[in-house]
């Protein structure tokens, strides 16, 4: 009887060190700032919503209102871009946007990211890691159905004149990508810039962490292993 308690002693502990690796794992400090950063620009924005039928339920601020394409404009200097703001139809800042937040907190938390204006350059990038088997790097995209989405990982889709899956091209091509900042059983909810005009939040359709969503053509996860 004793070896029995003993044994199932052993056994609880195995599976408690288990789960509080697994959540450890996923709710890192970094992660967390991560969220807690585009959640805090959403917020700024004005909250502008897209539900899992692809329809905006709130509107938020738009690029070219005062007080926001400055804030745009803070998006670009970011990356060196002295001259371009909000009101400048001719730049996505999307990729602006992901780099501010992704290179910020990574600069305070020491894990570097490819700031780019450029989606499709820090994917591809990303994507090496994958082929090269540097699965341990802090960032490795992997195909869209390869992983499940978690918080603070990164989730791709291709633009109008893009193929729908542009996963292994190494020239440059129109993406998206937006920040995983919750996830459940059957929803993962993301934030973006240049959605809408706007800093928007998507819910998405999804089932276990693997997106069903069809509002969008997504082909790439990046892991976040920081």
């Amino acid at each position: 009887m004793v070896k029995n308690k003993t044994y199932l002693y052993i056994a609880l502990g195995l599976v408690t060190l288990g789960i509080a690796y697994f959540v450890f794992r996923k709710k890192t400090p970094f992660k967390k700032a991560v969220v807690e950063e585009a959640d805090r620009e959403w917020r700024r924005w004005g909250m502008q919503t897209r539900d899992k039928e692809g329809n905006y339920i709130q509107r938020g601020a738009k690029e070219n209102e005062n007080g926001f394409f400055q804030r745009v404009g803070q998006y670009w200097r970011n990356l060196g871009w002295r001259d371009v703001d909000g009101r400048d139809d001719n730049h996505y800042w999307s990729s602006a946007f992901i780099s501010w937040i992704m290179g910020g907190v990574g600069r305070a938390f020491g894990v570097p990211f490819k700031e780019t204006h450029r989606h499709s350059n820090y994917i591809q990038e990303y994507v090496q890691n994958r082929k090269q088997g540097k699965l341990n790097a802090d960032y490795v995209a992997y195909r869209i159905h390869e992983k499940p989405a978690d918080v603070g990982d990164l989730l791709c889709y291709a633009r109008e004149d893009t193929e729908d899956d542009p996963y292994d091209r190494t020239t440059k091509y129109e993406s998206h990508c937006d920040i995983v900042v919750k996830r459940t059983k059957d929803e993962i909810e993301v934030i973006g810039g240049n959605v809408g005009n706007s800093v928007t939040k998507k819910v998405l359709k999804s089932v276990d962490g693997y997106v069903i969503d069809q509002n969008n053509r997504w082909f790439a996860v990046i892991k976040n292993n920081a």
